[in-house]
């Protein structure tokens, strides 16, 4: 894969805030379980990304806002703005490949299998320099990322290119085709299958 994300950026230095009004004491309880419970799921994620060396503690000038954002299955995630970034950031986003052009290949094949990538991004570094941009603050601190962040505009163009590469081998002979972090192989019998499977583990 390549080398770690580099973000061209100017600087700027902007804190986000947010507040929130109630409007009685039943609504304002409900709110504080709610902020509770959020915080515990915010402090638990920082630590499981901590332990992982996904985040450090930061010192950044940089300081992009935690939202909490809920899930279809009725739980939450924290994701991080980096909208004010984004508008710094030089844009990089070559073509994906095209939908059409990927089922099309599927027709002539009778096994195909899906493999998604845990975690995508964060298997990509970001280089030192410019990791004090990934910067962001919530109530436990400030925090950056060691690794891609979601959220970053060139994110996807990143993964694209790195995940390409590393499979070029198999792409070159036709079995293999990706689309960010969903890894497609198809082939005309199982046995052929299983062996690009085990090619695309070792790569």
């Amino acid at each position: 894969m390549e080398q770690g994300i580099k973000f061209n950026t100017a600087k700027i230095s902007k804190r986000l805030q947010s507040s929130t009004q109630t409007g009685s004491k039943q609504s304002l309880e409900k709110e504080e379980n709610a902020k509770f419970e959020a915080s515990k799921i915010v402090r638990e994620e920082l630590d499981r990304q901590l332990k992982a060396g996904i985040i450090r503690r930061s010192k950044s000038e940089w300081n992009a806002a935690l939202r909490i954002v809920d899930k279809k299955d009725g739980t939450i995630r924290i994701t991080v703005d980096y909208k004010p970034l984004n508008r710094l950031i030089k844009g990089d986003s070559p073509p994906l490949p095209s939908i059409k052009d990927l089922f099309n290949k599927l027709v002539e094949c009778d096994v195909f299998s899906r493999i998604d990538v845990k975690s995508a991004y964060h298997q990509i570094p970001v280089e030192e320099e410019s990791i004090k941009y990934t910067a962001f603050i919530c109530e436990f601190g400030l925090f950056e990322y060691l690794s891609m962040p979601m959220g970053i505009k060139t994110a996807p163009a990143w993964f694209q290119r790195s995940i390409e590469d590393a499979f070029k081998e198999l792409k070159i002979r036709k079995t293999v085709d990706v689309y960010i972090d969903d890894s497609f192989v198809f082939t005309i019998c199982r046995i052929y299958g299983l062996q690009f499977h085990e090619q695309m583990l070792l790569e």
